[in-house]
This record gives C-alpha cells, sequence and structure tokens, in this order.
C-alpha cells in the first residue's frame, strides 16, 4: 500500500502511522521517499517503542524539536515523562507516575498501569479512563444552578469551567472554546512561571499544531492552555491593593479572568493568524494582547457588580 500526500506551498506535513483496529499490525517495511527538490528536507523524525520511548538511534532531532510528540503527548525535556494532563507517564517503564485517579473503575488493574499493559490497542487521552480512539469533547448542563460536567471532563477542565461560568463574559469564553473547531486542552499548573522578561506569568497559550491556508492566514487545530496558580498566587500576593485583585480576590475568580485571556487567544481567528506570523515570520503585532487584557478586566468587573449584589 502507498499513500501520497503533497504540500501546495512553504510548509510542514506531520507523518504518523497508527494501527486503530483490533487486527495485529506490523510497519517494519515503512518507508518514506520525499522529493529531490532541494527546499524538501525532513526536520524532525521520531521512532517510539511500544510505551513511548523514543529509539534515539533512529531518530532525527528537530531544531527546534517538537516535544509534542508520543500521542501527541508533550515531553519534559528534564525527566523524559510524559504530560497525560492527569497524571505524568514514564516510557522507559511503561507505568504512570501517580495514582490513576478513577482507579475504582478498573480495581482488577494496577492504579498505575497504562492502558492496561497493551499500548498496541488502547490509548489513554488523559491519564484518566482507558478507552479507544474515539475521544469525544467535553460538555456541561446547568440544571436549577447546578453545573454537571460530562465524565471526560478533567479535574482541572471542571475547575476553570466553573470559575468562567461566575460571569457572563467568562461563560461566553468558556463555550468560544467548547464550540471552537481547535481542539482545546486546559491545564492548572503549580509552578511559579517566569516570562523572558522576568514577569510573573499566570497563563500561556500554545498552539501545538496549526495550517497555513491558501489565502495566506495560519489557522488553528490544537491548543494547549495552561493556567499557572503558583503564578496567580504571587501575583495577588503583590498586588493585593489593586482594585483588580480586590475583584478577584480568590484563586478561582482570578483563574477565571487569566482563562478567559488565553481563550481568545486559542479561538479568535485574527489573533491565531497574527500571533503565529509574528513567531514564525517575525512580523511585528504589538496590539496583540489588547483585547485578551480587555476581556480578563471584563471579566473582574462583572464578578465585581456579582458580588456586590450578593452584599446588597
Amino acid at each position: 500500500m502507498s499513500l501520497g500526500s503533497s504540500i501546495p506551498q512553504d510548509g510542514k506535513i506531520k507523518v504518523s502511522l497508527i494501527n486503530e483496529t483490533a487486527q495485529e499490525a506490523y510497519f517494519d517495511e515503512l518507508e518514506i521517499v520525499i522529493s529531490n527538490k532541494p527546499t524538501t528536507k525532513i526536520v524532525q523524525e521520531n521512532n517510539y517503542y511500544p510505551f513511548g520511548l523514543n529509539m534515539r538511534g533512529l531518530e532525527k532531532v528537530g531544531d527546534p524539536n517538537d516535544l509534542f510528540q508520543y500521542n501527541k503527548k508533550e515531553k519534559d525535556e528534564d525527566t523524559e515523562l510524559l504530560d497525560y494532563h492527569a497524571r505524568l507517564q514514564n516510557p522507559q517503564t511503561g507505568r504512570f507516575e501517580q495514582v490513576d485517579p478513577h482507579a475504582i473503575k478498573y480495581s482488577n488493574i494496577s492504579s498505575f498501569a497504562y492502558v492496561v499493559n497493551n499500548p498496541m490497542r488502547f490509548i489513554d487521552p488523559n491519564g484518566k479512563d482507558i478507552i479507544g480512539t474515539d475521544g469525544k469533547p467535553v460538555t456541561y448542563k446547568i440544571n436549577n444552578g447546578e453545573v454537571s460536567w460530562s465524565k471526560n471532563a478533567s479535574a482541572d477542565v471542571q475547575r476553570i469551567g466553573n470559575a468562567l461560568l461566575y460571569t457572563e463574559t467568562g461563560t461566553k469564553m468558556l463555550n468560544h472554546m467548547i464550540d471552537s473547531e481547535v481542539r482545546i486542552t486546559l491545564k492548572i499548573s503549580n509552578e511559579v512561571k517566569l516570562g523572558s522578561n522576568g514577569q510573573l506569568r499566570r497563563g500561556d497559550t500554545q498552539i501545538t499544531d496549526y495550517v497555513k491556508n491558501k489565502d495566506g492566514k495560519y489557522e488553528a487545530k490544537v491548543a494547549k492552555i495552561t493556567i499557572y496558580e503558583g503564578s496567580i498566587k504571587k501575583h495577588r500576593e503583590k498586588n493585593a491593593e489593586n482594585n483588580y485583585y480586590k475583584a478577584l480576590n480568590t484563586d478561582d475568580k482570578a483563574i477565571a479572568g487569566v482563562a478567559a485571556h488565553e481563550a481568545h487567544h486559542a479561538t479568535d481567528k485574527e489573533n491565531v493568524d497574527r500571533s503565529t506570523k509574528q513567531q514564525l515570520d517575525k512580523i511585528p503585532y504589538p496590539e496583540r494582547e489588547d483585547k485578551p487584557h480587555q476581556i480578563q478586566k471584563q471579566v473582574a468587573e462583572e464578578t465585581f457588580r456579582k458580588d456586590n449584589k450578593k452584599q446588597d
């Protein structure tokens, strides 16, 4: 069997070979052939053992190295652990580093096991449940003021989502993420993160997969939003008298402001396009943070009004 693909313009193509059937398959004769054009080259190649350990002797490391590799999970450069959101997986041992938060559902399996020790048949999209390849999007419902989430919603997603649902603008940004064509993952980190300017970074949006359309505009396909709760706590301590934090006076309320800010970066098409051009093509985008900051401020103002109305 052979498959062909072409890139009509400057860009890159990622090739992955995965068996998504219940039948055994062997890929030992895989061959990738590229054209002999001098501008075409392989910039990165990754090969894995079944549990995700890299086959170093067969690989070509990218420059910069794309760390979203095995199962599209981000690899930590220092520890080489894979980030499955709920837990970290060790590809050297084929085990998770933490107990399965849904271990009670799989009482006959070690709570540290990765996909029932059968990575040729199963995947684990978030470190919690063992499912096939039919990952489904997160949903929520509100009945009589009570929020209920779909079973595939992680604790971080629920916490961020519940925080956003407190205000009208936050709810709008949450729905933008859920309804977006971009596959967005949400994560809360306890890290105190510093930006390149030495300032505390409370949130970050990484566009991990994108396409360049015929009109020259970049479109996001996959994005990862990280909320740095450690940075938020530090920032609140340093700016306790600031009106912003007088309104967002709890960690969860502050998380809502940052999450709404980052949601714009992940879902707004113009922001994605111009941010990507700034990163890849070095085209300046000085107003990149204007609208996200405005949204963040709106969340703070609406929170303040809602809290004061409760007191009245």
